[in-house]
């Protein structure tokens, strides 16, 4: 396959929810410094991962059952996600909003959304992460049943026993001795914020107890609901749900419509009727060395999932992949084999391994569409999720447009493209693009990683930018190509940050490209 496309990057700052990589101090996704009296020695930063996973958690009031025999809590509190709530407002449930610096105290009520169900939260990081937990205390300060022995408290935090404190006490949850009060409170006029951050590093694998300790002389905030855990996997460890639908995992499997870049779909050479298609699976996205090969076969919908209707008819079934941009959709041409057999036409469908019994093959990176059980983008499976926050801004060296948003790199050669795709699809940082990053003022350092990825959520910030600056018009986030993750660099003297590296390959040579901030979520 020939390249003969530039080399342009769109870099994005990553951000979390369970998620991984602190926001840059800037005024949208900055993080308040803070000084405690009492400072511990940090963490050895050589065992640092280089990655900061970001969980976005809230503590708000819940009546919960104990068990199926009708005991209940009607004075339940627990700990949430932010993204797993809605918030009341006059014009009817909104989405409870991203952690914002600085942002107004949330007064509304706030609810579970109902695809979930009260129950103790469990935060995942890999050994040497930094756990980033953005703790918003939104408990009400009436008793919420008649009659009830309940004590209204202000205060409220996230204690976890057992892991290192990143930076000094006041990334723990407490308030003992001579240290400052570094818990939350609501309503924040106590003299307290409504929203603290607290910094973990993970040093060993287990299972740490999580726990509000804000009133140590009783067990109520522990009895009422307020628990948890910390699971700490082993580095490079991923994380996936559980508990899904029959449905989630319909819309999990493999389609030929969105398949992976570093797959390609073709049919054999001299096919039989069951087994006619194969997957073909290469080293990198660039397709140049395959690795292994999986006969399959492709199912309709309706043959897969009954309570799903099926789409409409449609005037063809068959797909083109566009072999510049790797893009694949719907075309009305008429069967090709030949094209078949190269991969350039394929047929739509769900694909099954052709194995006795076909059992799906789940693409684990797949992403909700429109009108399914969640929003659309958010991951199916994934626990771990990079989320882009914001615009980061070139210092000028690169071709500085007067709106000082966009940015042109070099446009090397096709084979030097080829393999810098290759390097970078096998987690090799190229050398010519550090001195790119360098420019934007993305520093690397020896725990700096790079690995490809295959989406990621667009925060409204950035839909809002792209809307406001006509210079970025006809740019895609997430975009359709090549994208990688990019963690443990350093960004506007943020350490362990996270950053997107997302290929273009519709910016025409000479046009300058945008980058991004960005951070990555937990959800």
């Amino acid at each position: 396959m020939k390249f003969s496309f530039p080399l342009g990057f769109i870099v994005f700052l990553c951000a979390a929810s369970q998620t991984w990589a602190p926001p840059a101090p800037t005024e949208e996704a900055a993080l308040p410094k803070r000084s405690g009296r009492a400072v511990l020695t940090a963490a050895p930063k050589d065992k640092h991962s280089g990655r900061t996973v970001v969980a976005e958690v809230v503590a708000f009031d819940h009546a919960f059952d104990v068990n199926r025999l009708g005991a209940s809590m009607p004075n339940g509190q627990i700990f949430a996600l932010r993204s797993d709530l809605f918030m009341e407002t006059p014009g009817g449930p909104v989405d409870l909003p991203p952690y914002k610096v600085n942002e107004s105290p949330i007064t509304a009520k706030v609810h579970l959304k109902e695809y979930k169900r009260p129950r103790p939260i469990v935060l995942r990081a890999n050994v040497g992460d930094v756990l980033e937990i953005r703790f918003s205390n939104l408990l009400v300060d009436t008793p919420p049943a008649p009659n009830s022995t309940w004590t209204a408290k202000p205060f409220a935090g996230i204690h976890v026993a057992g892991l290192n404190l990143e930076n000094n006490i006041t990334d723990d949850s407490s308030y003992v001795g001579q240290n400052v009060n570094s818990f939350a409170s609501n309503p924040p006029s106590t003299g307290q914020p409504q929203t603290q951050i607290y910094r973990y590093f993970a040093a060993a694998e287990g299972v740490f107890e999580l726990a509000s300790t804000a009133d140590p002389s009783s067990t109520s905030e522990i009895g009422n609901g307020l628990f948890g855990c910390v699971i700490v996997q082993p580095p490079q460890a991923e994380y996936y749900r559980s508990q899904v639908t029959r449905s989630d995992l319909f819309y999990a499997t493999l389609n030929s419509l969105n398949l992976p870049k570093n797959q390609l779909l073709h049919k054999k050479p001299d096919p039989n009727p069951e087994e006619e298609w194969v997957l073909t699976t290469f080293k990198s996205r660039d397709q140049s060395h395959p690795l292994k090969n999986v006969d399959v076969v492709l199912k309709q919908p309706a043959q897969k999932l009954g309570t799903v209707a099926p789409a409409a008819p449609k005037t063809s079934l068959l797909l083109e992949r566009n072999e510049r941009t790797g893009t694949i959709k719907l075309t009305t041409a008429a069967a090709n084999t030949e094209d078949q057999k190269s991969g350039k036409q394929m047929t739509e469908g769900y694909l099954h391994s052709a194995m006795a019994g076909h059992p799906p093959i789940i693409d684990y990176s797949s992403t909700y569409g429109p009108g399914q059980s969640r929003p659309a983008g958010w991951p199916i499976l994934r626990m771990l999720f990079p989320v882009a926050k914001g615009l980061l801004l070139a210092d000028g060296t690169l071709g500085e447009a007067p709106t000082g948003t966009l940015f042109q790199t070099l446009s090397p050669n096709p084979d030097e493209y080829r393999r810098e795709i290759d390097e970078l699809d096998n987690s090799v940082l190229p050398e010519r693009l550090k001195g790119v990053l360098k420019n934007w003022g993305i520093y690397v350092s020896d725990v700096t990683a790079v690995a490809p990825e295959r989406s990621y959520i667009c925060a409204p910030e950035i839909n809002a930018a792209l809307k406001a600056n006509s210079g970025l018009s006809g740019l895609q986030f997430p975009g359709p190509n090549y994208i990688w993750l990019l963690t443990g660099v350093t960004v506007n003297n943020e350490t362990n940050a996270t950053v997107i590296i997302q290929r273009d390959h519709h910016r025409p040579a000479g046009r300058p490209i945008p980058l991004q901030r960005e951070q990555p979520e937990l959800l």
